[in-house]
């Protein structure tokens, strides 16, 4: 079993994908293990770029999923720390990247849940209706279907009622 299990990692160290994709993956490491790195947006900026090389070089790799999630929640961090809304419009669209381009992903679901977070966090009840939409078309079934129809139920205003008519106009 250990010669098998060797040959197969060395079969995948040996993919230019897989090697592109741990590449991406050291650089968020680094990333993530110097506070002086983690300040300087062209540092997030890089690595979310290592990410994107793997989708551009490499799109039939079944990587690529992985590489657009992981691109997604660097940008949505990213559109935390630095405070720019742009990010935010990044990490939805690698998001929706995802689901559209890998739709037999199994991180579909969280790449949809992570955009319904996002809606959430903005306040938009026209945002979150649309983000929490475009996940119950998807996964009508998806592990988070109750509670983002809860939140559907939630954040949607209830119709209003008719006004009564003016005086000295006839109801009938």
């Amino acid at each position: 079993r250990k010669a098998s299990a060797r040959k197969a990692a060395s079969t995948a160290s040996s993919r230019p994908d897989a090697a592109l994709y741990r590449q991406a993956q050291a650089a968020e490491t680094r990333l993530r293990g110097s506070a002086a790195r983690l300040k300087k947006r062209a540092e997030w900026e890089s690595v979310v770029l290592q990410y994107r090389k793997v989708v551009a070089r490499y799109p039939r790799s079944g990587y690529c999923d992985n590489a657009l999630l992981a691109a997604g929640n660097l940008y949505r961090e990213m559109a935390t720390r630095f405070r720019s809304p742009r990010y935010r419009e990044d990490a939805l669209a690698a998001y929706r990247s995802l689901v559209a381009e890998y739709p037999s992903s199994r991180l579909g679901d969280e790449a949809l849940w992570a955009a319904v977070e996002i809606a959430q966090e903005t306040g938009s009840r026209a945002t979150l209706s649309g983000a929490a939409r475009a996940y119950l078309d998807t996964y009508p079934e998806g592990g988070r279907a109750a509670h983002v129809k809860a939140l559907l139920r939630r954040r949607e205003p209830a119709a209003a009622l008719p006004a009564p008519p003016p005086k000295g106009l006839a109801r009938v």
